[in-house]
């Protein structure tokens, strides 16, 4: 969005103004909050003052002479804009100005689909699948260099996916990672490297192999040892979990992060809190580096979801009082997914090009091809993909659309619609725009915090 300079001031004083469409209220004992979703700005305003508000709510640009302080911070938090303001379209335009202005890359390969284990949810068929074919691997190799010295990016995110992306390491893998590596640092660029596996193979040689890259992991577990060995078990019936919790460990002492994913049920999600036992010895350093995520099998629609969304809560409060970080912080914001990105690219072994990876990776479900110099050919069903990703009519008419956005571009590409592809109610609207103005009020209250705290500190 157009930064708010003197002259852009001065021009809304003499301009017809209406009160932005994504301005929430939120009023207790006189005082009245304001909270603008598009700009996520938020105002306190004494009850004094919120009277004057109050008072120029039909005609905003009247706070121009009774208040030109207010009326200017009102302008400049977005919570008036010119009467005859394109919000919707002023807000995609600064998405696509965002996106402009990232200078990260990130390219998501599958090395393989094929897996050591076998899930009773997984959505990949694992037979007759190979690895990716060295005539692949180099052009994925030429990618990195193009992204690299094209000037337009200064971070490459890499990452590896499957399938089981440790199966096929030395062939594949290994190969990219060194070139990635060589290539970045000649063209200044910064590498992050990153798995998400099931963390059977990582073992302790594997793990000291990729310490120097800082690479960070994403590992399964499905329960406490008991449930992870019904479901995450070797083709011949082996049981995993103790070998998996002696990797992570080993992962952390290396100075590692990783993110433990709980892959839940209803059912067994009591089981758990049987996992802390495994990680309660963790010293200070290690437990910045590892966090619990909660995640529910998609197949499980098992219970009352409120009830089992407050148990999981409850869960991810004992790991918190257990000193770890567990699950996410409710912020009231969807963040943007990496599908979404033009900035992002996922690579099969076999050189079809997607853009997801919460779906298998099936040829009609291919958004183009890898061609052999590295440069990237779309189809399609890219191009509607970002044709959608700006929502629906009735996205650009809500007034958490900039909260939401309506969904990743998978779902909108799913269930293309004239109504709210999340079946949003009025009140769940409500709840989210009063959950995100305490949101960034409280952070902003502890940012302030931490500023005089700094200032009393100096001497």
């Amino acid at each position: 969005m157009r930064p708010r300079t003197h002259e852009n001031l001065k021009i809304q004083y003499l301009q017809t103004m209406k009160e932005s469409f994504y301005t929430y209220r939120l009023e207790e004992n006189g005082y009245l909050f304001l909270y603008n979703a598009a700009t996520d700005k938020v105002m306190a305003l004494l009850p004094q003052i919120a009277a004057l508000y109050k008072a120029a709510a039909g005609h905003p640009e009247s706070l121009a002479t009774r208040h030109p302080e207010l009326y200017d911070s009102l302008c400049s938090g977005g919570f008036f804009v010119a009467d005859d303001a394109d919000e919707p379209a002023a807000f995609i335009a600064s998405l696509e100005e965002r996106e402009r202005a990232d200078r990260s890359f990130g390219i998501i390969v599958n090395p393989t689909l094929r897996c050591n284990l076998r899930c009773w949810y997984c959505y990949e068929k694992h037979d007759h699948l190979t690895d990716m074919p060295q005539a692949v691997r180099e052009s994925v190799c030429r990618l990195v260099d193009r992204v690299a010295a094209d000037g337009r990016h200064d971070r490459l995110n890499l990452s590896f996916f499957g399938g089981e992306p440790l199966l096929p390491f030395a062939d594949v893998v290994r190969p990219i990672l060194h070139h990635t590596a060589d290539a970045c640092a000649r063209h200044g660029l910064t590498a992050t490297y990153h798995f998400t596996t099931n963390a059977s193979l990582l073992d302790d040689a594997l793990i000291d192999e990729l310490a120097p890259y800082g690479a960070s992991f994403q590992i399964t577990l499905d329960g406490n040892e008991a449930v992870h060995d019904r479901v995450k078990h070797t083709a011949d019936g082996k049981p995993t979990y103790r070998t998996v919790v002696s990797h992570v460990r080993h992962a952390l002492a290396r100075g590692l992060a990783v993110t433990v994913r709980f892959n839940y049920t209803a059912r067994f999600l009591p089981s758990f809190i049987d996992v802390l036992a495994d990680f309660k010895d963790c010293n200070e350093t290690e437990r910045r580096l590892l966090s619990f995520d909660f995640q529910r099998v998609w197949q499980d629609n098992a219970g009352n979801p409120d009830e089992v969304n407050a148990r999981v809560a409850e869960m991810a409060t004992r790991f918190e009082e257990a000193g770890f970080r567990a699950g996410a912080e409710s912020t009231h914001l969807t963040p943007f997914c990496y599908a979404d990105s033009r900035n992002h690219v996922v690579v099969n072994y076999d050189g079809r090009l997607f853009k997801c990876t919460a779906r298998d990776f099936t040829p009609e479900r291919a958004e183009g091809r890898l061609l052999p110099d590295g440069r990237i050919e779309t189809n399609e069903r890219y191009a509607r993909r970002m044709d959608v990703r700006a929502g629906n009519a009735a996205c650009r008419a809500c007034r958490v659309f900039p909260l939401c956005h309506g969904g990743c571009s998978q779902m909108k590409l799913e269930h293309e619609g004239t109504g709210c592809l999340k079946g949003y109610s009025e009140e769940r609207k409500e709840e989210m725009l009063r959950g995100r103005l305490l949101y960034v009020a409280e952070k902003t209250r502890d940012a302030r915090r931490r500023e005089q705290q700094k200032n009393t500190e100096r001497p």
